[in-house]
Formats: C-alpha cells, structure tokens, sequence
C-alpha cells in the first residue's frame, strides 16, 4: 500500500463529561493523547456505577487542577497519578491502557486545554522504559524530548506562535492571560529512535505570570510582533531548576503535569489511520459501543462510505482512509496518496525512490491529486501558487509540473519503487480524493462517489466531474432552491427544484465565472405534500473544491450563490445568544395571592414578541442553553459575549441564564402554595411600543400550576449544578439547590392545571393551559437526580426515573425517526408530514431545530457521522431549502427575514437595522388567528415582508425557539466543522468573541445585573429602572450604561478586576453602596490609591513590581491574600 511515514492526522473528540467540576480553580490538562487525569474525568459517571469492576479508575472531577506533584505525573486532592498510586476504584493498580498508537519520527497533533490561561508554554516529553520505571531524569534525558512544529490557532483568533529556534520543545500559548482561546492544538515531531508498547508522555505547563521562563526576553523580542498581552514584561526570571512538587515563589513558577499513556511503532511499522469521529471512553465493565451495527446479512458495497461502521465492508473490499480527514470508503487494492509530512526541525531521514522526471510538456508547477498529473486549470485559485495548493485546497504541488515515469494514484502497483513521489504501494490501502476536475484535458477517470459520508447508498441520480461543456444560462431563478450560506466541503449538499416535469432535469454547478465544475440530472421527487409543489432533487454533494457557486437547471435558471466551505456560521451562535441579552427585563410585581408578598421577578427574559413570562416556556429555553455548556464546556465562556458579567470568570452562557432566569424563585409564592404558570401586563402592548410606555403598564403574576412548579425545580436544580461545577460558588449553589428541593416538595403528587380564573383582570398574554404533567415531572426529576448526585446528596436515588441506557437507545430511535422524515419530504423539513404533523404547528421551526438537537445527540451516542450529515440538512431547510424560499433567520442569507413579531424591535429596527441572528417562527396552519398569516399549504402558511405586527402566528420570535437556535449553531461550528467542513488547520473562521451583543440596549424594567464572584446572599431590594436607548444604531456600540465603564473619577461602585481604578458598567451597580456591594465592587470617591503590594514569596520585596500584571491581586490587602499571596505595605 502507498503511506508516508511520519504523519498523523489529528481527529478532534467529542465526549459526554458527566461528571461535575467541583471547586477547585485549576489551570490546564492534556487532552489529546488523553492524559491519565482526563481519562479518570471522562469515566467519573461510569466508574460510579454499581457494574464497574477492575479497571475503572478514580473518579476524577477536576482534570485541570493537577498544580501539585509526587513524582511526574501531578496530583489533585487525593488522587496521584503516578503509575505507582494510580489505582482503580477497588484499589487495584490501573493497566496500561494506551490512547494513541504513533509510529516513531511521527508528526502528531497535541490538544490540550487552559482553564484560566497565565501565559507561558507546555513542553512534552517521552519515556519508553516502563511507566513504573519513568523517573524525571529519564523524560529529561537528551533526544526524549517532543520538538514544537506548529500552532494550528485551533480555537479563536490569536496570533499564531512561532517556534522558538532555542528552545525547540516549547508550545508556546497565544492569546495572553486571562484571554478567550481556552482549548489549542500544536503539531509536534515524536522522537526518533523512542518507541515501545508502553511510553509515557509528560505534559506540563509552566505558566508565566509570576516569573518569566529563561529566553522570553529574547523571543519576544526576536518575534516582536506579538502582542504584549502575551508576554508579562518585568517580571523576574525564573530559575531552573523549578520545584517539582508544585511549589510556586518569584523564582519557580506554578506548573501543572498530566501523563498520557501511548503506543509507539519502531519504524517502518504504519500507525493505524484516524477516525474523525470523538474518541469514546476505552471498554470497562460496562462498556458502551461507540457505533452502531450493521443489520446482519448487510454490507457495505465497493465506494460507498464506511467511516461510521469500518468492519462491515462487502467481501472482497476493505474499509479504507481515502483523505486526511479520516473519510473512509470500501475499496479494494491500489496505490495510494500519502502527503509528504511538514519540514520538522530535525529533518527525518527518507528512503530515496526512483527519480522521475517532468513530462516535456510542463515547465510550471501545478497542483496534482493523484501525484503524477494536473488537475487545476491554469489561473484558479488552487494552480496559483504551492501554499494554496498545499493548504487549503490539501492537495500536493508538483515543483515542475506533471511527471512522466512513475505509477499514479488509482493505478495498479507491485513495488513501491515504481509509485510517484511520496508514495509506496501497499496493497489494500487505496484512498481516492474529490471528482472535481477543473481542466481541458481529458479527466483522469475516476471512481464513482457518493455523497459522503452517508448511512446508506444514495438513491438520487449521481454527478460527475465536468468535462468542459457549454455552460447553461444562469439567471437567478425562485424556483431552484439551496442553503444561501453554503456547504461544509463533507457534507450532503442536495437542492430543490420546482418543476412540473416527470421526468429528471439537467443541471450544473458553476462558479461565478460561469465555468461548469460538476453536471448531472435531477431525481424526480414528485407531489411534497407539505407544500403543493412537485419537486426535484439534484445531489451535488461530490463538490468539495472550496469556492462560490450557483446550482444551474437546464431552462429554468440559477439558485443564488452558494459558497462550499470549511466553515459556515462562525457568528451564527453568538448573534443568537445575543438575542437573550437584548430580551432582559425584571421587577417586582403583585399576583393573584391577595395573602402573600410581591412576586420579585427582578431577573427574566421577555418570552416572545410581547413582554410575558411564561414558567413553562422559560424552562425549556434554559435548560436548552445549560445544556449545551454543560455537554460542550467550551461553549460561550466567559467574555464570549460581551455582557455585563463578562470578565468575571465564569461562563458567559452562565451568566446569561442566571439573569434571566431569578424571576422563576420568585414565581413560588410566600404561602407555599404552587408557583405561578406565568406574568403579563392587564392589556397587550401596543405595536410598536417604547420602553416607556411598557414600564407605565400595569403588570401582574397570574394564577398557579403544577407544571410550572415543577419548572422552577428543573431549573434551579440545574442552575445550582452548574454553578457548583463551572462557578465553583457554593453558597450561591446550596441557595438555588434549597429553591429547586422547596419547588419539588411543593409539586410532587400535585396535579393541578393552570386556572385563567385565577389571572388578575386582563388578557395581556396568552393562557398556555397545560393538562399534562408526567412530561414535567420527568424533566424536573432527571435535574434534580443529576444535581443530587453530582453534590452528594444522599436523595438522589429518590429522583431517579430512568437509566442512560434506556436514554440513549430512546434518542438514537427518535433520531432514525428523524432521518427518515428527512429523506421522505420534498424539502428537507424534519417534521415527518404528514403522517408525524398533519399540520404545520405554531413554530414549526423550533421543532426543526429542537430535532436537530437529538440528531447531535444521536451522533455524540453513537459516532454515526451521518446523523451530523442530517442535522445539516435539517440547517439547510432553515437556511433557504424550503416552500417559502428565504432563510427563517434574520440577517442570514440573500434573501432572509427581515422582520419578527417583536414589539420593542419593531420599534427601532424598521428605521435603521433588525437585529440577526433571531429565528423566526416559520410556517403554521395548525391555529391561525392573525390577519397575516394565510391558510394555505402547510409548509405555505407563512406571512410576507413587512407583515410582523399582524403575524404573530408565523413570524413571532421566542427565547424556545432561539434557544436551538443557539445549540444548534454552535455544535456545527465547534463540532461538526472539524467532521465535514475539513478544518484542521487554518481554514476556518473563529466562532470567539464578537463585538457588543447588539447594538441596543436589552429591554431591562429593574435590572439586577450581579456579577456573580459575590452573589448576594440576602434578598434582593426593589432597585431604579435601567432603561435601554429606544433607538438602535447602524454600526455596533457600547452598551450605553448611564455611567461609563471607563470612568475613572467620581463616587460609584469600583470594579476589582481594574485595581479599582474603574467604574463597574452597570448603572445599577453605581446607585448606591448596598447595590454595589451585591455587585461585588467597592464603593469609593475616587479610584483606589494603594498602600501596598502583593507577592508570593515573604522574603521578596514587591514595591516595584508592576500592579497592572494582576490587577484583581495587587490593590487591595484581602484581594492579595484571596490570591494566596501575602501583602506587603508601603514604607
């Protein structure tokens, strides 16, 4: 078979982390080669089970906190990790257990990941004399040292980070301290000559905060184009040799060590080829099948994909890697591609092969797929030039053209000696790359190909690479329908077409110059019940050559522009969470219990188009986004989303819904009675309606319900979980805790339905009856019986209601459901019509993306690609493959919603901008009570342009229907990109840290925006109204609070991380010193003069130390010493 040595494709994991952080602030671990820590953290859940036996190690819930160290692999608490201690839940000595297999001289993609970022860099080290035998002398020894070959910038935007020429195993971190890049990958070579069954890997970060490692000076200084954020200049120089217990002072910096266990080949020996699917938890006693079986008796036949599923190839063909990114077809035995790996530092040794020679045709270079001839057109985008060949086009360039000489790729071989550059022949190993073929030559034949991956083998008439034909006429046409974003290179990429014709229709992709790049026909679909429109499929999924095009149908016209791409919606998820900043509000108000005190609902997001809560409603939209943090702890971290909580260092997505949601606590009234089912004004608001005008409303807490009380455990059980693991606040924990088990008490056993009667006078907001109330006491025991468990309290075997098994076998079954809905309508709507709906329900496109939700589930379950490759065409519905035409989000696509049924948007936005990222409600015939919206075809029944105040059944917006929104867009950016948009290196914009959430202010009556490193332990007093500017702008601005967060003189409230030297945003805040208090700031005159300094170290002298290294320690005695330092006055 055809393989290079020395090259591993890194493929990112994804993994449930069901175990909780507790609360500890650690710094950093090695995720990938799984570390010992991480191993121990990802099978917390599992190895406490009754069913674990030998083997599963010591649960492990903070894998970032390993400061300290006995030896070489760091301790946490308890729990050392050193071969000699490191033992599993019976006490027994852990196996060996091996996370990758490397071959020796490899190039290997290294993950790992920064809790709190202090700068500095992490080296990494090998020993292959036994794990119990590993001392520090011999990872230190000369030639076992991994050497640095690149920063990938995997996650966010910082500057990329050189090698340091003279310290070559240092990975140097980007983005400075305390900045937004969590979680980054680097390239590193294995040692030569170093290989065994059981090497041990040595992580460790040195951080760069209190000292500054030997040779920083002078790579800063050589490379002096970084940004000084992310180097601490001034500060002493560390000395070698550091404490290695984990010891810190003004001379050794803090360290942090992870071991990770491995296999490495001698040379000569091919490591085995990587899966892009998440690494699944190795077999314990209870193990748990990362993929699904095929049915017996069914195979997987010659080209199809079999990334998913690789044992279950047709006799006669084996499942095979056919690119970098780890797709994987059954195929049988040629020569094969194999990239020749990057320039290491040390340059690996190489076999010379048979010299070949440049056809006498060629006198340029060109960029070749199968290593022998040309295949991009002169003057294109990937013939330009070696780096965007090579890059992120990810093919080979030929230095003198095409060759003459040598076996290609997809042709029969007997040596290696014969196989073009880079390759030798193995038989049984035959990659293929795209189709697409952009040349006037005669294309090299190729193999058919399906979409890839999928489950099954295409039903839909296939494509070809072009030979070059006359182009069709490519004026826009309504009736050709694609997703106006693009898609991912990967990815299943099928159009709509209407037509009447029965029988299939020509069709091409051109790019924007008109060239045809793949041709093909349609696959009649027929009648789409949901819409009336007899459709056609055209599958265009073989175009993987990133660039823009248009699907062009003989004598009907173009789709608009489309572009194939690494990456799609890379502000998509922070413009949806921004919607839930801008929905803000809050008070205290009167209810419907005459005997009890005011409800305080100081803390909400308005509920929709109006401005009512809902109790119900709000816990969906909570749980949706609590959830997304808690599977994906990288999602929406903290300063993210430019809120007024961010800075704090706690997760933005926290933040956010612990604002809008302290309104359900005060939704339980004072008598002990069931909470309230929901609060609305006595009237509707007008539309449009300004901030003024809603404030004079009269406002009250309606009648109360069993589900509603169960809604408010659900949440506060979720919420005091969270802030246990990822705030690491205990008393604001215990409190939401007591709240949620007061809620429970209250509900369980009860059944009572919401009561209108009971409202206040008024129909200010829609009733929202609900008779059912097992699917609430389901949802609130599951969170309550995770919280339990994760706090240790002794009740959790009293909410358990079901096992993970049942759980996941129920959503991989409700997933297939899905995929079949998919592939069964016209358009790729999820909602099974008609025999799922037999109408299109009132936001109907929640549902989709609620559905596209389980789909993620379903993959992270099973490991099934395809289910990503679903939950994408269920995105391209929303994006523009649908009866109406448009994208459903605003400001997403050519022709996207331009206007929602909200009032206070309405209001501002017609003038000057709506705001993006919100999803609107998308078709309805199921109840149609408005003046806009008609009573058509299910998928039909949607209102026009400029329609919004009278289309509330279609057109409405809503934090449950945003709040997949949100989910969803992230998981694609984070977690499908890395499968299908082949984003490995630097082809993919960053889905960090965006301006301003929006350019308006939130709708906020009362606020209590409360940083939450000191949450108020007392309640709440009735606070002034932040108000918001009526009027938004068209380019992004600060958030306008009425005292300026830059303000540097003057009483107000002085925020900590600032060294007090600035006022905190938030006007609230600034009113008055009980207000400030509960915001975790001081109250002062002026800006804090200091008296003293911070150090480490007791017999060190701070004065001249810079303070603005480490604001939030340096100022203030008791913020030293809550930094672990100790104080120093001035003389």
């Amino acid at each position: 078979m055809c393989t290079v040595k020395g090259l591993i494709y890194f493929a990112l994991a994804a993994s449930f982390n069901p175990a909780p952080n507790v609360f500890v602030n650690g710094h950093g671990y090695l995720e990938t080669p799984r570390s010992r820590n991480v191993y121990a953290y990802n099978l917390a859940y599992l190895c406490t089970q009754s069913t674990a036996g030998p083997g599963c190690p010591k649960p492990e819930y903070c894998p970032h906190c390993l400061n300290t160290n006995l030896g070489v692999c760091g301790k946490f608490g308890s729990n050392s990790y050193e071969t000699s201690t490191w033992v599993d839940t019976e006490s027994n000595p852990m196996p060996f257990t091996p996370q990758e297999t490397y071959s020796e001289g490899d190039i290997i993609m290294v993950k790992s990941y920064l809790d709190t970022h202090h700068n500095g860099h992490m080296e990494l080290k090998a020993c292959n004399k036994g794990p119990a035998n590993c001392k520090q002398e011999d990872f230190d020894a000369p030639g076992n040292e991994l050497i640095f070959i690149e920063d990938m910038v995997f996650q966010g935007n910082h500057v990329k980070m050189p090698a340091d020429s003279n310290y070559p195993g240092r990975g140097m971190y980007g983005g400075g301290q305390g900045g937004q890049t969590k979680t980054f990958v680097f390239k590193y070579k294995l040692p030569e000559g170093l290989y065994g069954d059981q090497v041990l890997l040595q992580w460790r970060y040195i951080t760069a905060n209190s000292c500054s490692p030997p040779g920083y000076e002078n790579y800063f200084s050589t490379n002096s184009y970084l940004p000084d954020s992310y180097w601490t200049r001034g500060l002493t120089e560390c000395v070698l040799p550091y404490h290695s217990d984990g010891s810190r002072d003004s001379t050794s910096p803090e360290q942090f060590w992870n071991c990770a266990e491995v296999k490495i080949l001698p040379s000569g020996s091919r490591s085995p080829t990587v899966s892009p699917k998440p690494t699944k938890s190795p077999t314990t006693a209870a193990p748990v099948s990362s993929r699904p079986s095929m049915p017996p008796g069914i195979c997987i036949a010659e080209w199809k994909d079999c990334t998913s599923d690789q044992s279950s190839c047709c006799e006669g063909f084996k499942c095979t890697q056919v690119d970098p990114t780890g797709s994987s077809l059954c195929l049988a035995d040629t020569c094969s591609w194999n990239p020749p790996p990057p320039t290491p530092s040390t340059p690996a040794p190489t076999t010379p092969k048979t010299p070949t020679t440049a056809s006498p045709h060629s006198n340029s270079g060109c960029c070749t797929i199968n290593l022998k001839t040309c295949h991009h057109e002169a003057g294109t985008f990937c013939a330009l030039s070696k780096e965007n060949c090579e890059g992120p086009c990810g093919k080979l360039w030929l230095e003198n053209g095409e060759l003459d000489g040598c076996t290609a790729m997809w042709e029969p071989c007997n040596t290696s000696d014969e196989c073009c550059q880079h390759a030798i022949c193995d038989k049984g190993w035959t990659p293929t790359l795209s189709p697409i073929i952009k040349s006037t030559r005669s294309p090299t034949t190729l193999a058919p190909e399906t979409s890839v991956p999928t489950q099954l083998p295409s039903t839909l008439a296939p494509a070809t690479a072009a030979p070059q034909v006359s182009s069709f006429p490519a004026h826009e046409s309504e009736f050709v329908r694609v997703n106006q974003l693009g898609y991912l290179k990967f990815a299943t990429k099928i159009g709509v077409v209407i037509d009447s014709s029965t029988s299939p229709l020509a069709w091409q992709i051109q790019d924007t110059s008109g060239f045809v790049m793949l041709n093909g026909v349609t696959t009649v679909y027929g009648h789409d019940d949901a819409s009336g429109d007899h459709v056609h499929h055209a599958d265009f999924s073989s175009l993987r050559e990133i660039g823009s095009y248009r699907l062009v149908v003989n004598s009907i016209g173009a789709s608009l522009i489309f572009e194939i791409a690494h990456s799609l919606y890379p502000e998509l998820p922070h413009d949806a969470m921004n919607y839930f900043y801008f929905h803000r509000m809050g008070q205290e108000i009167p209810g419907w219990c005459n005997t009890c005190s005011n409800f305080d609902l100081r803390g909400s997001w308005a509920d929709a188009g109006d401005f009512g809560i809902y109790t119900v409603n709000h816990a969906i939209s909570a749980w949706t986004l609590l959830n997304l943090h808690e599977l994906f702890p990288d999602a929406f971290v903290d300063g993210e989303l430019n809120i007024d909580e961010s800075g704090n260092s706690f997760p933005d997505v926290l933040d956010e819904v612990d604002y809008g949601s302290r309104f359900v606590r005060g939704m339980l009234p004072s008598d002990g009675g069931l909470a309230s089912h929901k609060a609305h004004n006595h009237v509707w608001s007008a539309f449009p309606t300004t901030i003024t005008d809603e404030n004079n409303q009269q406002r009250s807490v309606m009648g109360s319900s069993t589900p509603a009380t169960y809604a408010v455990a659900r949440v506060n059980a979720h919420l005091a979980r969270l802030w246990s693991s990822r705030g690491g606040d205990t008393v604001y924990s215990s409190m939401l805790w007591d709240a949620a088990i007061d809620a429970w008490s209250r509900a369980d056993g009860t059944s009572k339905a919401y009561n209108a009667n009971e409202a206040s006078p008024g129909t200010g907001g829609g009733d929202y009856p609900d008779s059912m109330f097992d699917d609430d006491r389901y949802a609130a025991a599951c969170e309550m019986y995770l919280t339990a468990f994760a706090l240790g309290d002794q009740s959790a075997e009293t909410y358990k209601i079901a096992d993970k098994a049942s759980i996941e076998t129920n959503i991989v079954a409700f997933a297939d459901k899905i995929t079949q809905a998919v592939d069964n309508e016209g358009y790729p709507s999820n909602l099974g019509f008609p025999n799922e709906f037999s109408r299109y329900p009132w936001g109907s496109n929640s549902f989709i993306m609620n559905r596209a939700v389980v789909l993620a589930y379903a993959y992270e379950i099973t490991g099934n690609v395809s289910y990503q490759n679903y939950l994408l065409r269920s995105m391209d519905y929303i994006m523009g493959v649908n009866a109406m035409g448009i994208s459903y989000v605003t400001g997403y696509g050519k022709k996207s919603e331009t206007d929602t049924h909200d009032r206070l948007a309405w209001a501002v936005g017609q003038d000057e901008f709506w705001p993006k990222g919100w999803l609107s409600g998308g078709p309805n015939n199921e109840l149609i009570n408005d003046s806009a919206t008609p009573n058509v075809a299910a998928a039909k029944s949607y209102a026009g342009r400029g329609t919004a105040p009278q289309a509330w059944c279609s057109k409405e917006n809503t934090i449950n229907w945003n709040a997949p929104l949100a989910w969803v867009a992230w998981y694609i950016e984070n977690k499908v990109v890395p499968n299908l948009g082949d984003c490995g290196e630097e082809n993919c914009l960053s889905s960090g840290p965006t301006p301003n959430p929006t350019t308006l202010q939130p709708v906020s009556t009362n606020p209590t925006a409360v940083a939450h490193s000191n949450k108020p332990t007392l309640p709440m007093t009735s606070s002034p109204t932040m108000r918001p500017t009526s009027k938004g702008t068209s380019a992004p601005s600060s958030k306008s609070p009425s005292v300026a967060p830059n303000s540097s003189a003057g009483i107000g409230c002085y925020e900590r991380n600032t060294g007090y030297q600035q006022r905190k945003g938030d006007s609230w805040c600034n009113l008055q010193e009980t207000n400030c208090v509960a915001c975790a700031g001081l109250w002062l005159n002026y800006p804090l003069e200091r008296n003293g300094c911070c150090k480490w170290n007791p017999n060190d002298d701070c004065t001249a130390v810079d303070p603005n290294t480490n604001k939030a320690c340096f100022y203030l005695e008791k913020d030293c010493v809550s930094c672990g330092g100790v104080w120093q006055p001035f003389q």
